[in-house]
């Protein structure tokens, strides 16, 4: 990644990894010259003062415009506290936040193993080998930072629920939580709600599908409509969608991003968010296609759909006949739902849908493991390489 962004996209002041890092130098330099000043802009208690002006104006990154939660400040405020033991060499930075990455991948890991212990080499290619994942989470990035409050948030939410609660389980959710708010903010609204159906179809295992629509339709109408209680109607999601989507396009313009998806414009409707969701969700799930691919990296992106289009299709042949399923069914599917819908509703550029929706991919590919029946799987398999040997077999002849 840091090859890329430094031969390939040599901007220094739109590339996130360098950006942040950059941005810190002035926050980290404030310390020694106005410590006060240090301390209130690395804890935010009365960062916007005026007098902070003057250091926030150095910075590319400290302003963000169209944001409810400004996440950009997390990671230069992280890459800040960084540089007190990194000596301002930018490859400890690295080396700290893969660590962070692999450790919430870790977790995840141990959270699907302990629900499916018979699938154990397939969760580990499904978390720890996907290319995306391991593109996206190995940098300098709010990615590494959101997989590891990602991960360690299911982790202690399942201790909490499912083996003894304590006092540093419910401690550790709310800090991942917090912590995963501020480095993805859209990811926590993602998975808040299949969380919640998780939990409530492990305790009580009877009508599960009851139990997952009616979460997710509570949630997804008190989301839609609490701008009505809102004092000034303050957050209305459709608005805030149809701004972001907006706010996009013009960014990706004015940038000439050459990997422009054409959609539909959303507005703040419930019709145009109807009408724009099957577009929005198989954009997230397929595109870019691999014939359309016209650089190294969005040709990679393109392999990699091939590959979910070819796992999605080999689990429907070998799917399951029994009906029970396990409740981190339900957690998966709704957080790729979401995700992926939220994701293809604003986001109009190839390049950049192929990071947003790299948390929900090892999600995706657990519904895959979760729908299949593992030795319909092995019988397929067998078949393939038989033939395969057969037919190299008679080539040689």
């Amino acid at each position: 990644m840091t090859l890329i962004y430094t031969y390939y996209y040599t901007d220094r002041s739109t590339a996130d990894i360098f950006r942040y890092f950059d941005d810190s130098q002035v926050l980290y330099q404030s310390f020694f010259t106005h410590p006060l000043d240090g301390f209130r802009m690395l804890s935010g208690y009365h960062s916007e003062a005026s007098d902070l002006k003057r250091y926030y104006d150095q910075m590319n990154s400290w302003y963000r415009e169209f944001s409810l939660n400004n996440d950009n400040r997390s990671m230069i405020r992280l890459n800040t506290l960084f540089r007190f033991f990194s000596m301002n060499f930018f490859y400890v930075h690295v080396v700290f936040m893969a660590f962070l990455s692999m450790s919430g991948l870790t977790a995840i890991y141990k959270l699907f193993n302990a629900q499916i212990k018979d699938r154990r080499y397939e969760l580990f290619c499904i978390v720890f080998v996907l290319p995306s994942v391991l593109f996206w989470g190995s940098g300098v990035l709010k990615d590494s930072l959101m997989l590891f409050a990602l991960g360690f948030l299911l982790h202690y939410l399942y201790r909490l629920f499912f083996k003894e609660i304590s006092i540093k389980s419910i401690l550790c959710v709310c800090f991942f939580s917090f912590l995963l708010i501020m480095a993805r903010a859209y990811i926590m609204a993602a998975i808040f709600p299949g969380m919640l159906a998780w939990l409530w179809i492990a305790k009580t295992e009877k009508r599960p599908w009851i139990k997952f629509f009616t979460v997710h339709g509570i949630y997804l109408f008190i989301v839609f409509n609490i701008h009505y209680v809102m004092p000034h109607g303050y957050y209305n999601a459709l608005k805030l969608l149809a701004a972001r989507q907006r706010n996009f396009m013009e960014l990706a313009e004015a940038s000439h991003a050459g990997s422009l998806l054409p959609i539909h414009p959303l507005l703040p409707s419930y019709s145009s968010l109807l009408h724009n969701l099957p577009e929005a969700f198989w954009n997230v799930l397929m595109r870019p296609y691999f014939f359309e691919s016209f650089s190294p990296l969005i040709l990679l992106a393109g392999i990699e759909n091939l590959l979910i289009f070819v796992c999605m299709v080999f689990c429907l042949f070998t799917i399951k006949r029994s009906r029970p399923v396990q409740p981190l069914f339900f957690l998966a599917l709704g957080f790729v739902l979401i995700c992926f819908s939220l994701t293809g509703l604003v986001t109009p550029v190839a390049g950049a849908i192929v990071r947003y929706k790299m948390p929900a991919l090892p999600f995706l590919f657990l519904l895959f493991l979760l729908i299949s029946d593992k030795n319909k799987q092995s019988k397929y398999l067998n078949v393939f390489l038989n033939l395969f040997k057969v037919t190299k077999n008679h080539t040689i002849v």
